[in-house]
């Protein structure tokens, strides 16, 4: 029994390995190596990719080109004017010019008269330039050029185009230089450039000596007649009570500043500066170094005026903007006091008188008579008597004012800045003529 149940226990084990034998398949392919013994890590394999089939080119949109912005253009204005010099006032509205001799003193007056028709080029560049455009002046006088590109440009008058020779005959130019009429100037955009020319005729200045007439041989009187003939006397002429500048003759003084620490108190302090300068020769140079409210002024040491006639001439410096302004002071009983006539960079005057405390006489009012801007000319008057004190701008009255509360006393010149740091203003005359 037995070796029965034992023979059938390997019958079964036997039957279980053929079984096995027979169903398990052989390999389709040698097993993979196994890792180097020596190696002690498995080394990646990259499987790379298939290769991508590349997608057809995008169309590449078309992007118009930016349009670029037009520069703001700007504009020159001026006018040409005859720059007289009249005998009767020579000592006022004449210069004497080395090489020249007595001409209009560049500045125009209210009665000179426009130029029309004179012909004003506009070249590129710094003087003499190239020739852009050509215009001619209207029945004012006054010339403009639209739409200028920014940049440099020469604004010139040429003496030799036939219509000019025409019309500018025996003359010199007096302004803005003398001799010849031509100026650079720069043209920002949206800006208004101005240029003015004067032209003064030497025929206006012969007539200050007009030749005596020629003597008529006398007519022989017939023997046969006796004529007595009257004698009757002269009529006196009145003595003219002057009313304006054109009336008066030559001033009872005239300061050329070529000394002004002569009769001028110089000061220097940290708000103003009043000095003489050898870079402006021939002027009182004022300085204000920092813009605001206040207004400066200096004092002459001429006598105190009560009814007078005075004026003084004032060159901007570099820079002029909006209220900077400058001026006169008068009857001023002392450093302290006086009574303020104003002239602003823009084109306005302010009249104030100043007491310790402050009263508006004429507030800032717009005047044609002014000259805008930096190195501009411009004359300021004062005419006094009594209780009215008369406003003159370039010898053209602009103003009156009633105001005694001071009846007489000293002089001197103002100076105040709203927006320029360093504001400069050169006293070129100062002049006065006493009214009876």
């Amino acid at each position: 029994m037995e070796r029965f149940v034992l023979r059938r226990w390997w019958l079964w084990l036997f039957a279980l390995f053929a079984f096995s034998a027979c169903t398990r398949a052989a390999p389709s392919a040698p097993p993979p190596a196994g890792p180097s013994p020596t190696s002690g890590a498995m080394e990646p394999v990259a499987t790379l990719p298939a290769s991508p089939t590349p997608a057809p080119p995008m169309p590449t949109p078309t992007i118009p080109p930016s349009a670029s912005p037009t520069p703001a253009t700007g504009r020159i204005v001026g006018m040409v004017w005859e720059d007289r010099c009249p005998p009767e006032a020579a000592s006022l509205f004449c210069r004497e010019y080395p090489g020249y001799g007595l001409l209009g003193d560049g500045s125009r007056q209210p009665d000179e008269p426009a130029l029309a028709g004179v012909v004003v080029q506009l070249a590129q560049g710094s003087c003499p330039g190239m020739v852009l455009s050509l215009t001619t002046t209207d029945a004012q006088g006054k010339f403009a050029f639209e739409g200028v590109q920014p940049g440099t440009y020469c604004v010139s008058i040429d003496e030799s185009d036939p219509t000019n020779a025409a019309l500018l005959k025996h003359g010199v130019w007096t302004y803005p230089s003398v001799g010849k009429a031509q100026v650079t100037v720069d043209v920002r955009p949206g800006e208004t450039v101005t240029v003015d020319f004067g032209f003064s005729r030497l025929a206006q200045v012969a007539q200050a000596s007009p030749e005596a007439p020629a003597t008529q041989p006398a007519q022989a009187t017939p023997a046969s007649v006796s004529a007595v003939t009257p004698v009757i006397p002269p009529t006196p002429t009145p003595t003219k009570v002057p009313t304006n500048p054109y009336d008066l003759g030559a001033p009872d003084m005239l300061d050329t500043m070529d000394l002004p620490g002569l009769h001028w108190y110089m000061r220097w302090t940290k708000e103003v500066t009043f000095k003489s300068s050898k870079a402006h020769p021939g002027t009182l140079v004022m300085q204000v170094h920092k813009p605001g409210p206040a207004n400066y002024w200096t004092l002459s040491t001429y006598p105190p005026l009560r009814n007078a006639y005075l004026e003084a001439t004032f060159i901007t410096g570099p820079e002029c903007k909006g209220k900077d302004r400058y001026g006169l002071i008068v009857r001023a009983p002392s450093t302290r006091e006086g009574v303020l006539f104003l002239v602003s960079c823009d084109g306005r005057y302010r009249i104030l008188r100043w007491n310790g405390g402050l009263k508006i006489l004429q507030d800032w009012t717009p005047s044609t008579a002014i000259h805008l801007g930096p190195n501009r000319v411009n004359r300021v008057g004062v005419w006094m008597q009594d209780d009215t004190m008369k406003l003159y701008i370039n010898r053209a009255l602009v103003t009156e004012v009633k105001d005694d509360y001071f009846k007489e006393g000293r002089f001197g010149v103002v100076i105040g800045a709203e927006r320029t740091p360093g504001f400069e203003v050169y006293v070129d005359e100062v002049a006065y003529w006493l009214l009876p």
